[in-house]
């Protein structure tokens, strides 16, 4: 994958796919093979601590607007977010998703989640210990 088409596709993406068709029948396997295909691309690239911060939170930032629940995406923009220094922007993130998670699903934040925030928090390194291995969604 060359970077020139990495960052075509995060340019490109503007969320979620076909979201205007997504109760229609018709729309599910195409929304999903387009996701999932720009997932793959996006994904790997922007827990690529080798990038410049700026960088992967732009790549982090258009797979957030791809699915609003995606907890690695998630943690992907709020490490980025982080390594340049705005680790109050990354917290933010994170609890906004925890609160997210509560009200759309009634479902408690994972631990992950949790020791995210906590790290964010309690750390004075901006690197905290915001899982970098963190590549599928839970």
């Amino acid at each position: 994958m060359t970077e020139d088409y990495v960052k075509f596709v995060a340019r490109t993406s503007r969320g979620e796919f076909l979201a205007e068709a997504r109760y229609e029948d018709w729309s599910a396997a195409p929304r999903h093979r387009v996701h999932e295909q720009v997932r793959e691309i996006l994904l790997p690239a922007a827990v690529d601590v080798s990038r410049p911060a700026a960088t992967r939170t732009r790549l982090a930032e258009a797979l957030v607007a791809l699915d609003l629940f995606d907890e690695s995406a998630h943690f992907a923009l709020a490490r980025a977010l982080a390594d340049a220094g705005r680790r109050a922007a990354a917290l933010t993130l994170l609890n906004g998703f925890a609160q997210r998670l509560q009200v759309e699903f009634d479902e408690e934040p994972s631990v992950e989640l949790e020791e995210a925030q906590r790290s964010l928090r309690d750390e004075s390194s901006s690197t905290g210990s915001i899982r970098r291995e963190r590549t599928k969604a839970s």
